[in-house]
């Protein structure tokens, strides 16, 4: 094969992957009704670790502010210390679900790596369950590669006190870049 022909075999695959990537951000990024939820996690799961770290970088500095509200955890009505959101005010399935998205665009705004990319919400008879996919990243020192972690985090909400519980699942995880020892110069 020629030189010309590797170059061109090249640039289409760098085309397909980043083609790829596009379709996969529009598709996943958008935080969703629920409708989407399960097939956005299942999508993750299939990814090849490269495919999973590409796109993650590809994402991660990505500015979240124009997806959230100007609100701050102060205009919120969650106490996240005593693991309690205020039910009188937080009523509905729309309402709980607005609040706990913007809770956690203010976490993905403030915290590096840690990135939203779908939300459902359910509604059964004595709760509320909350759902999210999100990014949590591990930043290697020198030396050390960075550790890409995709977990489903679920909120049981009790409907009477606004009580919820919290618990979270791996779903994937893949080394990310290595981050390479500072090079000394001896003078």
């Amino acid at each position: 094969m020629t030189k010309n022909a590797k170059i061109v075999i090249a640039a289409i695959a760098t085309v397909v992957i980043a083609a790829t990537c596009v379709a996969l951000g529009v598709i996943l990024v958008n935080k969703d009704n629920g409708d989407n939820y399960d097939g956005t996690a299942s999508r993750f799961k299939a990814m090849s670790d490269s495919e999973f770290t590409e796109y993650f970088y590809s994402h991660e500095k990505q500015d979240s502010s124009d997806k959230c509200t100007n609100k701050t955890r102060d205009d919120l009505h969650i106490d996240n210390r005593t693991r309690v959101i205020d039910v009188n005010i937080v009523n509905t399935l729309e309402k709980v679900k607005n609040e706990f998205d913007d809770y956690y665009c203010i976490s993905s705004k403030n915290t590096h790596g840690f990135i939203v990319l779908a939300s459902s919400i359910e509604e059964k008879e004595s709760e509320y369950i909350y759902k999210n996919l999100h990014f949590s990243t591990s930043y290697g020192d020198w030396g050390l590669n960075d550790s890409i972690r995709l977990y489903e985090e679920r909120l049981s909400i009790d409907k009477r006190t606004g009580k919820f519980e919290e618990t979270e699942k791996l779903l994937k995880q893949a080394d990310g870049k290595h981050n390479s020892e500072p090079t000394i110069i001896n003078k």
